[in-house]
């Protein structure tokens, strides 16, 4: 083989090449979920139409399927389509407790501090040009004297905004109901349609106002003759009229696709809505179409969607390939929090894969968890005999922990890490190897405004998000999260060019794709182990051996052989001894 430069050096490797008598399955063994953010493809590759889009997107998917590993979400661009009636108001949710009258009062909470929060009508109200209109309704908040705002966006006849048209004035609300007025005015010849809005806080650019307030009785009256023409204002609903119909044909078509040759992918991310989200450092409550969970209503609306769900999943041979991975490694204050709604999902659709990412010990839900993912340097062994037993998964992660001399995913540290991560899960008998991410080459709190780190230059990835202020620069480690590569390699100054080449892989990946080759060899070797005829009972006793793989190899998860030769020996005298027992 003769290697060459562009600066013109050239050399010839002789190159010696064994082909083994025996396939490695098409799908691959272990399990894995890989994080990607299109949103960085885009920033960093200029993408700016939807076709240049979907043909990098599943460019990036042909990459994933050519090193063994199923990314998050493999559906970004063919999602499962909901549609909703019977629910009127969107944005916030229906509370039972605080209200003026009938069933419900609706409350706005906006706790963002970069986005505003607010509430709206999901159907656009009509309105009659040349006549006068006015809001009215009744409000309360949380805290004394919060600013908050109320008023409409108009739209056309075809239901297009009519950009400077809004209408919006800030009101103070107090803890004890009160009531406000509106003055709308009178709506011109384009303007036919409203959409009701709702902020429980200051409207600002930014969104950096909070508040909570609620509303009922709210109405808007046409003043010549005082109708109210605003159906929805008193919040009530009916759930016997609340109907969920969801809509698998672009799911199915992509299903059939990435979960066949020549893609493979067997596991997938599954986006179940009403679970809520968070980490250690934060949650965010758990509301299903304006119902807060633990409600009545909340349950019946949950019930009738994950059933859906789990029998669609079925029907089109996916099912089991889901992991329904809603909460990020919660602290130990937040594990009833968790096991509450696990146990939700486990009774209402019991076919569905819970998962959790953990690094926490002492904790153990997977009575109500079906994948416990913990993080390299907190595996519990004990767990993992346990859940190996009961046919339930436990995966591994890698991430900014842990750091030397564990098994890290670090460009500074050993390379043979990536492939000494799936010796490691054989031995411990893991079923799944996930990454957060492969695509993070920017950190907006570490970066000046308008920067886009460059990958290619600079190696460290910086802590973003969790609270960190805007400006401090904390290292998280070196290629963390950084698996591909952007072609674009000036991102900065190249604006100009949409790149439509394929992502550059990292070598981590080629050490990661081999281990999981690796672990085929020996999960082949161990399946002709236990199918082996009398007659092969020697092999049998020699395959026991080498699938013991030795403390030379591997002892713990810090402390194993850097030398890749090791490694390599090894697997030849598996290989050899698999084409043995084909004989």
């Amino acid at each position: 083989m003769t290697l060459t430069a562009a600066n013109g050096w050239k050399t010839t490797v002789p190159v010696d090449l064994t082909v083994r008598n025996f396939e490695l399955p098409a799908v691959p063994t272990i399990r894995s979920g890989w994080g990607m953010n299109m949103k960085n493809v885009e920033l960093y590759e200029n993408l700016t139409t939807e076709e240049q889009k979907r043909d990098k997107f599943e460019k990036y998917m042909e990459m994933f399927s050519r090193y063994k590993i199923s990314p998050y979400d493999p559906f970004l661009y063919a999602p499962i389509h909901e549609t909703v009636s019977g629910v009127d108001w969107e944005g916030g949710f229906y509370d039972s407790k605080e209200k003026v009258s009938g069933n419900y009062g609706y409350k706005v909470v906006d706790n963002s501090a970069t986005e505003n929060i607010e509430a709206c009508t999901r159907e656009l109200q009509p309105v009659t040009p040349g006549k006068t209109y006015e809001l009215k309704w009744k409000a309360k908040s949380q805290a004394e004297k919060q600013t908050y705002v109320a008023g409409v966006e108009c739209y056309d006849a075809e239901k297009n905004l009519i950009v400077f048209e809004n209408r919006f004035e800030q009101f103070t609300a107090n803890p004890g109901w009160e009531s406000f007025t509106f003055p709308l005015g009178m709506f011109d010849e384009e303007i036919r349609y409203v959409k009701v809005i709702l902020c429980a806080a200051n409207r600002t650019y930014h969104g950096e106002d909070k508040g909570v307030v609620w509303f009922d009785e709210l109405s808007m009256n046409q003043k010549e003759t005082d109708q109210n023409l605003l159906a929805c204002g008193n919040f009530e609903v009916d759930l016997d009229k609340i109907d969920i119909q969801l809509d698998f044909s672009d799911f199915e078509a992509a299903a059939r696709k990435y979960f066949a040759p020549p893609y493979n992918f067997n596991s997938f991310r599954l986006a179940i809505k009403g679970l809520g989200s968070g980490t250690y450092y934060s949650r965010q409550n758990v509301i299903f179409e304006g119902f807060e969970q633990g409600t009545e209503e909340y349950n019946k609306l949950m019930k009738r969607y994950l059933q859906q769900i789990q029998d669609n999943l079925e029907r089109i041979g996916v099912l089991g390939k889901e992991y329904i991975y809603w909460f990020d490694e919660p602290s130990e204050k937040d594990y009833e929090f968790v096991y509450q709604t696990n146990k939700m999902i486990k009774e209402y659709a019991p076919k569905l894969t819970t998962f959790l990412t953990e690094h926490v010990a002492g904790q153990d839900i997977s009575d109500v968890t079906d994948i416990s993912c913990t993080i390299w340097h907190q595996l519990n062994h004990e767990k993992i005999d346990k859940m190996n037993q009961r046919g339930l998964e436990y995966w591994s992660y890698l991430c900014v922990w842990p750091k030397a001399p564990w098994i890290s995913e670090f460009i500074d540290h050993d390379a043979v890490n990536m492939r000494m991560w799936l010796w490691a899960s054989y031995v411990y008998r893991l079923k799944g190897v996930l990454m957060w991410e492969t695509t993070y080459w920017n950190s907006n709190e570490a970066s000046p405004k308008g920067y886009l780190q460059n990958p290619w230059q600079e190696a460290m990835s910086w802590v973003t998000g969790y609270g960190w202020p805007y400006g401090k620069q904390t290292i998280w480690g070196n290629g963390d999260g950084r698996f591909f590569y952007p072609e674009n390699r000036d991102p900065n100054k190249d604006k100009t060019t949409a790149y439509q080449g394929y992502p550059i892989p990292s070598i981590r990946l080629e050490f990661l794709r081999a281990g999981i080759e690796d672990y085929e060899y020996m999960c082949i070797l161990e399946k002709l182990m236990k199918v082996a005829s009398k007659k092969q009972a020697s092999l049998v006793k020699e395959a026991r051996q080498l699938l013991q793989i030795p403390k030379s190899i591997y002892t713990d998860e810090k402390t194993y052989n850097k030398d890749p030769q090791v490694l390599l020996e090894h697997r030849q005298k598996i290989a050899e001894l698999i084409e043995k027992f084909m004989k």
